[in-house]
């Protein structure tokens, strides 16, 4: 069941919260960027100054504290609170197709022992027509005693179909449950 699309869809889910959490936590972090800028300076010919026209070269370095961590900490919090949903969520829908699967089997189980009646059933009441059908012909048995017997296998038969569309309806459903897709 842990490959299930529902639940494999909530762990992607809580990946992903996972990495926006890791993220965020990053964000609060101090920064700190170091540089270099580069400036072209053209001589001048009107003034004779030391290093005329020669290009400049500026290291820099900058720190950036964040004042406002609050913020973080709130989405911190959030992104947690949200794992926690994502979570009982994944587990309920565990429970649920837990659940959904014990009663297919069990369905399943009933409508397989029900055809398996259903056909005995219809296979003895084909033999008791048989002998009714032998009865009628000396004389002591009527007509509609005869019906009946048939409408009774047709009744058998029928409920027999019955249990095998629940059968296979229920093979579908434990099917899905099951299945890695």
């Amino acid at each position: 069941l842990a490959s299930h699309p529902q639940l494999v869809k909530l762990d992607n889910i809580k990946k992903s919260l996972q990495s926006n959490e890791s993220a965020n936590q990053k964000e609060g972090l101090p920064k700190i960027s170091v540089g270099v800028d580069y400036g072209f300076v053209q001589e001048r010919v009107d003034v004779s100054l030391p290093d005329n026209g020669k290009d400049i070269i500026m290291p820099m370095v900058s720190v950036s504290i964040p004042l406002l961590s609050k913020k973080y900490s709130s989405k911190q919090q959030q992104f947690k609170l949200k794992q926690q949903e994502i979570e009982k969520r994944k587990e309920h829908n565990l429970n649920r197709l837990r659940s959904d699967l014990e009663q297919g089997k069990t369905a399943y189980q009933n409508a397989l022992e029900n055809i398996k009646t259903q056909y005995k059933n219809s296979t003895e009441a084909k033999r008791a027509l048989d002998v009714s059908l032998a009865t009628y012909e000396t004389g002591r048995l009527d007509f509609e005693q005869i019906l009946d017997l048939q409408l009774l296998i047709l009744k058998f038969q029928l409920a027999e179909k019955n249990a095998e569309e629940e059968f296979f309806i229920q093979k579908s459903i434990i099917e899905y449950i099951t299945t890695k897709n």
